[in-house]
């Protein structure tokens, strides 16, 4: 009766369920493993041991280990980080348009400062202007200067020549500079206007017709080079022609011989832009 109430699993031969316990590994098995690494294919099945992980070392060396130097050499050219180029950049040298034009800037610089800064004192002491008139003649040569500059502009972009235009220009300030001396010579104030508005016609508006004559006979890369040349060269006239001009009045032959002084260099001017012309005829 007894043997009657004994379940199914409590049998001393019946095996045990899966679900409720795992059999152990037979060391016999393990012992067959290791001696048959090739049977059945157990030994690509099995599981990773400690001899698998020298990988995994070798890659975190290799991590930090430096890159090697043709990265580098990659990253800092794209970077624009890398050494700087320390070979000097060719020494330029400038054609003689550029000194013919750099000089043509000096000489008109000296003949517009030495205009523009006492010719409202000319007014003032050798015409009798009042204070007020004074300044206006400034101010005339101030805007009919900047017509002039759009206008002349204008004319180069369509085509017109500059070395005739330069001369045109040293033309009309010369006839302006002859003005003035009139004017001074005869007292007649008519001609005082008429001088101040050749003046800014002309001379004022050079430096546009002379940075356009040199663009288009310089190359790109020497434009800048060339145009602080012809630059510099205007700016230093505009140094000298007030000192000149103030050593002239000062002496004994006053403001008269102050605009002969200018009428000259103006004259230069015209000779210059012959040579200019002369010289563009031949090339």
């Amino acid at each position: 009766m007894a043997r009657r109430g004994r379940g199914r699993g409590d049998h001393p031969h019946h095996p045990a369920r899966h679900d409720l316990a795992i059999p152990a590994r037979h060391p016999a098995a393990s012992h067959s493993d290791h001696r048959h690494p090739r049977r059945g294919g157990r030994a690509e099945a099995a599981e990773p041991t400690a001899d698998a992980e020298p990988e995994s070392g070798t890659a975190d060396i290799a991590e930090g280990a430096d890159p090697p130097a043709s990265l580098d050499r990659t990253a800092n050219d794209q970077s624009g980080s890398g050494p700087a180029d320390t070979t000097p950049a060719p020494r330029t040298k400038h054609p003689g348009v550029v000194w013919a034009l750099a000089a043509f800037g000096l000489l008109n610089g000296i003949g517009v400062q030495a205009t523009n800064v006492y010719m409202p004192l000319f007014a003032v002491r050798e015409l009798d202007f009042s204070l007020v008139l004074g300044g206006a003649t400034a101010a005339l040569a101030g805007i009919v200067g900047v017509i002039a500059r759009v206008s002349w502009a204008r004319r180069m972009a369509k085509g017109a020549s500059g070395p005739h235009l330069l001369l045109v220009l040293a033309l009309i300030a010369l006839a302006g500079a002859a003005l003035f001396f009139t004017a001074g010579a005869t007292g007649w104030s008519a001609l005082m206007w008429v001088a101040v508005a050749l003046h800014g016609i002309s001379a004022l508006g050079v430096s546009v017709v002379l940075m356009s004559a040199l663009m288009r006979v310089i190359p790109a890369p020497s434009m800048v080079s060339a145009s602080g040349m012809v630059t510099a060269g205007m700016f230093f006239g505009f140094a000298l022609g007030p000192l000149g001009m103030g050593l002239l009045v000062s002496s004994a032959g006053g403001f008269l011989l102050g605009w002969i002084v200018v009428g000259a260099v103006y004259l230069l001017c015209a000779l210059l832009a012959l040579v200019l012309i002369r010289q563009r005829t031949r090339g």
